[in-house]
C-alpha cells in the first residue's frame, strides 16, 4: 500500500522530462563555471600584464631619471630635444598603459561579477523549480491522485474483509 504511493511519488525520477531538466540544469551551470573560470584567468592575464607593465614604466623612469642626471649641463642643452621626447614618450606610454591597465580591470571585474550573480541567480532559480515541482509532484499523489487513493482504500477494504472473513472461519471452525 505505501509501497505503491512511494513507487508513485518516486516515478518522477524516472521520468524523461524531470531527467532532461536536471541535465540541463547541469550542463547551464557546467557552462557557467566554465565562463566563470575564463573570465577569472583573464582578469589573471590581465592583472600580469598590468604588473609588467608597471614594472617596465618603473624601470623606464629610472633609467630616464639617471641619464638626465648623467648628461653634463652642455650635453643636457644639447640633447634637450631627445630628452624632451623621452620624457613625453615616458608620460604617453604611462598614460596608455594606466588607461589600459584601469579600463580592462574594471570591465573583467565588472564581467566577472556578473557572471558570478548570474550563476547564482541561476542556480538558486533552477534549484527552487525543481523543489518545486517536487513538491507538485508529491501534492498530486497524496492529495489529487484519485487512483493511488482509490486502491489504497480497496487494499485497506481487502485486507479488513479477509481479517473478517478470517475470524469467522475461526469462529466457525470452533464450534
Amino acid at each position: 500500500m505505501s509501497s505503491k504511493i512511494l513507487s508513485r511519488l518516486f516515478l518522477i525520477h524516472s521520468s524523461g522530462s524531470v531527467w532532461l531538466l536536471l541535465l540541463l540544469f547541469l550542463l547551464l551551470s557546467l557552462l557557467l563555471l566554465l565562463s566563470l573560470f575564463v573570465v577569472l584567468l583573464f582578469v589573471l592575464f590581465v592583472f600580469v600584464v598590468a604588473c609588467c607593465c608597471f614594472v617596465l614604466l618603473l624601470a623606464l623612469k629610472i633609467y630616464s631619471h639617471f641619464t638626465i642626471l648623467s648628461h653634463s649641463s652642455r650635453a643636457q642643452k644639447l640633447n634637450k630635444l631627445s630628452v624632451t621626447s623621452r620624457v613625453l614618450w615616458f608620460r604617453l606610454l604611462r598614460l596608455l598603459f594606466f588607461r589600459l591597465f584601469c579600463c580592462s580591470f574594471c570591465c573583467c571585474f565588472l564581467l566577472s561579477f556578473v557572471v558570478v550573480v548570474v550563476f547564482f541567480v541561476f542556480v538558486v532559480v533552477c534549484c527552487c523549480c525543481f523543489s518545486l515541482l517536487l513538491f507538485v509532484r508529491v501534492v498530486y499523489v497524496l492529495v489529487w491522485d484519485c487512483e493511488a487513493h482509490a486502491e489504497m482504500r480497496f487494499s485497506l477494504f481487502r485486507r479488513f474483509w479477509q481479517c473478517v472473513l478470517f475470524a469467522r472461519d475461526s469462529m466457525q471452525s470452533e464450534s
